[in-house]
């Protein structure tokens, strides 16, 4: 999963949301901590499809990226 900072989504958002989100999720970070998800929008559906309301119901590496980044904040 990508990390990418705010102030890069507001420079480059055309290329974040079409080279890297449209691949997998991206992490937005502001204050260097983690704020937003920028996903696909069938990402999304699937996911508000099978209700995911808790990490596990998550994508397994999309869980272990957002555990792994959210640990390092702290």
């Amino acid at each position: 999963m990508q990390i990418f900072r705010s102030q890069d989504m507001q420079r480059h958002a055309a290329a974040v949301m079409q080279e890297a989100a449209m691949v997998e999720p991206v992490i937005i970070t502001y204050h260097d901590r983690p704020r937003l998800v920028l996903m696909p929008m069938r990402e999304y559906g699937r996911l508000r499809g099978r209700g995911a309301t808790r990490e596990t119901e998550l994508p397994p590496q999309a869980a272990e990226s957002i555990k792994t980044l959210g640990s390092q904040y702290r």
